[in-house]
């Protein structure tokens, strides 16, 4: 288990995740393009097998709801009580070897740039690391069907 606590170790983290694992299970609040990251996803995008990213307060950027339009593995959701604001990168290659990035940066430029955002990042070499994945799962399949493709 690692805190991460500056955007360059984020982003340092997640384009190392991005590289190294070849399925993407992930539940975010909002979404940018333009950004190294986003760069890295469109050319990965192959290893998405579930992507829910929130749009709410019109957060999330047209230019990465654009690029993801008629994708399949990608849905949007709009939470009509509450707030859809999850961030969750769960990276893994099987249920025993992922990593996984939980805390409060969104998918966007400025999250990996310019804000102080804070993260764990856990792997399935943690205690207690079973639960963890399957739990991760669960919440991307289950908001993964409340969520729609345009």
């Amino acid at each position: 288990m690692k805190l991460i606590t500056t955007a360059t170790e984020l982003e340092k983290e997640f384009r190392r995740l991005t590289n190294q694992y070849e399925q993407f299970y992930w539940a975010t609040a909002w979404a940018s393009s333009g950004s190294k990251l986003f760069n890295d996803l469109v050319q990965n995008k192959d290893k998405i097998q579930k992507i829910v990213v929130g749009i709410h307060f019109y957060q999330t950027h047209p230019d990465f709801i654009e690029t993801f339009l008629n994708d399949k593995k990608v849905r949007f959701i709009q939470q009509p009580e509450g707030t859809f604001h999850p961030k969750f990168y769960l990276f893994t290659d099987n249920t025993n070897n992922w990593e996984l990035i939980i805390g409060s940066a969104n998918f966007t430029t400025e999250a990996f740039s310019r804000n102080i955002e804070a993260s764990i990042l856990i792997s399935d070499k943690d205690s207690n690391s079973a639960d963890i994945y399957k739990t991760a799962i669960k919440m991307v399949e289950q908001t993964f069907s409340n969520g729609k493709t345009f």
